[in-house]
């Protein structure tokens, strides 16, 4: 289990130690932290989008989810225990793919993804079994896990369509150029991107033309042709009203824009390569009510106070917006004070 365990927050130390000694109260603290690893990853898949059993509920041990049926309303079958036509396979293999970045954009990893982990359901594969999910940054073995999910994956639907087997999508997920997306807009929106947009350090290309832009930006024109045209394609005609939630979606491209979805068809286009940035991290110094920094033994430092986005254990998963800065005025008037208190101590 050590090599899933690694990066997993434990937030008592007395617990992180049990639990690395394996005594009696560790060994249930760990059966515990693994209970609640597979609940928080279900919902933290479920966020993002992952084909995952809905859930309900969690109390007492016990996570409630729905039941994923099959198209004739019965308990869905495993993966394993499917015959698949080679185009189906071809079809279930491009979706879990799908369902592994998506896993991987937030963070995670399933650690033992196989046909015994997946389930058939009416829509198609759902993925379950997370108590060994591994975090993506935290984690030194996360890119062998990941790797091995995707091989399992490959495996598995070249069973049934064999030149699947040829595919090398693994590393080619974790080495995409730069690490770069792209974000594109006519000039229908321009003027309502925020100011950031408009400063002049921002990466950016104008051009007539998606094929132009393409070019400007160089990355595949006849890629970027094609998906601007399957877009627009699957947008549906209704009304635009930028300052509601209009319902204005798309039908029939993965992922579906469900509001706001407009034609990209009014030159110029403009382009901006975009990558990932790290507001802060949700990790940090442990400090107690006064705002004093805790050591590695429970004890206080003396004379030593902290405050804001280097403190652990305010935020876990994500946060609200604005409440960075709320938790720097709050944490930090109490630190201020306690400081202060200490100086003139």
């Amino acid at each position: 289990r050590a090599s899933y365990e690694e990066g997993r927050s434990v937030r008592n130390t007395r617990r992180a130690r049990a639990m690395g000694k394996r005594s009696k109260f560790g060994k249930q603290e760990l059966e515990e932290s693994w209970q609640n690893t597979e609940v928080d990853t279900i919902y933290t898949l479920a966020r993002a989008g992952v084909r995952v059993p809905k859930p309900h509920a969690f109390s007492e041990g016990v996570l409630l989810m729905e039941l994923v049926v099959d198209a004739n309303g019965d308990a869905a079958p495993r993966l394993n225990d499917v015959s698949l036509s080679p185009d189906r396979a071809r079809a279930y293999h491009a979706f879990m793919l799908n369902q592994i970045v998506r896993m991987l954009c937030a963070g995670l990893v399933h650690g033992d993804l196989s046909e015994y982990n997946v389930l058939v359901g009416a829509e198609g594969p759902v993925v379950i079994d997370f108590p060994q999910a591994v975090n993506a940054a935290g984690n030194n073995s996360a890119k062998a896990i990941f790797l091995r999910d995707v091989d399992n994956m490959t495996a598995y639907f070249s069973r049934f369509a064999p030149e699947i087997k040829r595919t090398k999508y693994g590393k080619e997920i974790l080495n995409q150029p730069n690490r770069l997306a792209f974000q594109v807009f006519d000039s229908q929106v321009t003027d309502m991107l925020r100011d950031e947009y408009h400063i002049r350090e921002t990466t950016k290309f104008e051009a007539n033309t998606i094929r132009e832009l393409a070019i400007g930006l160089d990355i595949d024109a006849d890629a970027l042709e094609k998906t601007v045209s399957d877009y627009n394609a699957a947008v549906q005609d209704t009304h635009y009203n930028p300052a509601i939630l209009d319902g204005k979606t798309t039908i029939g491209v993965a992922p579906e824009k469900t509001n706001w979805a407009l034609r990209l068809d009014k030159p110029p286009y403009t382009g901006y390569a975009v990558t990932c940035g790290i507001t802060f991290t949700f990790g940090g110094l442990k400090i107690d009510t006064t705002g004093r920094v805790i050591d590695t033994q429970d004890q206080p430092i003396p004379g030593l106070y902290a405050a804001g986005e280097l403190v652990g254990g305010i935020f876990y998963e994500n946060y609200p917006g604005g409440s960075g800065i709320t938790n720097g005025f709050v944490f930090g008037k109490i630190a201020g004070t306690g400081a202060a208190a200490h100086a003139s101590a």
